[in-house]
């Protein structure tokens, strides 16, 4: 709870254990934002044909993913800045996470930050899931988010089915840590955005920078960029990984 060692966490990232994997088709999962139906992950053949004929295949998820075998991940870390965003309507509501398996599975271990305009005003939101158990949503009094807020979140395997997530807010020098126990794979590993919804506030830009997994750049796995949609139409662009291959913007395109 502490800024000292929420920069102790930015420095030890690089020494967490790396394992080389294979990466295989891909396919996507949505786990729900605020006040929305949680849905299963999906399988391959979910994404259209005719989504991948331009640009990056159209996902719910929009980002980089990494997929390989069982047991080829065990940690996934990131950090941004909370957007400024413009709410269009009620139902608008995007979250930012990173995490563990979903891609191609039955589950997903991640945690992050959803920004809710049911009020008609962006509300920043810490959360968490371990999917298929419901999203946690936390006191935003208790845990304050603002937008132009630097935040780190990191998803990581401990053993013997326990997951440690934190968030962590490093403009507000506080820590949020949970460690749960769930059968996964480990097989997936992810930073993206996605809308419960089906409709993102209006932003510029929105990105991920310091993108580690198992300790190391997600470059060196050959990520798959993966352009956030609904319904064919393609609402968010994932721009290329910048020369440091950890970093990434993400640009709105469509409501």
């Amino acid at each position: 709870m502490r800024t000292s060692r929420l920069s102790f966490l930015r420095t030890v990232r690089a020494a967490l254990p790396a394992r080389v994997i294979t990466v295989t088709t891909l396919a996507f999962a949505l786990a729900a934002a605020p006040g929305v139906a949680t849905a299963a992950p999906a399988t391959a053949n979910t994404v259209p044909a005719a989504s991948v004929l331009a640009d990056n295949p159209i996902s719910l998820w929009g980002g980089y993913v990494v997929s390989g075998k069982e047991g080829d991940f065990d940690s996934v870390s990131a950090e941004w800045t909370e957007p400024e965003v413009t709410c269009n309507s009620t139902d608008d509501a995007f979250a930012r996470w990173v995490g563990l398996d979903g891609w191609n599975g039955e589950t997903v271990e991640q945690q992050g930050v959803a920004v809710q305009c049911a009020t008609g005003t962006p509300v920043h939101r810490l959360w968490w899931e371990m999917f298929p158990d419901h999203v946690q949503f936390q006191d935003t009094a208790k845990w304050p988010i603002q937008a132009g807020d630097h935040m780190l979140s990191w998803t990581s395997y401990e053993g013997d089915n326990q997951y440690r997530l934190l968030v962590g807010n490093l403009s507000r020098g506080w820590e949020f840590v949970t460690v749960q126990t769930l059968a996964a794979k480990n097989a997936s590993a992810e930073a993206v955005i996605e809308s419960g919804t089906g409709s993102y506030p209006q932003f510029d830009s929105v990105g991920f920078t310091d993108v580690y997994v198992n300790g190391k750049a997600i470059s060196t796995y050959g990520p798959l960029a993966v352009d956030a949609g609904a319904n064919g139409i393609r609402q968010a662009r994932t721009e290329p990984l910048k020369e440091n291959g950890t970093d990434f913007d993400i640009t709105f395109v469509h409501e």
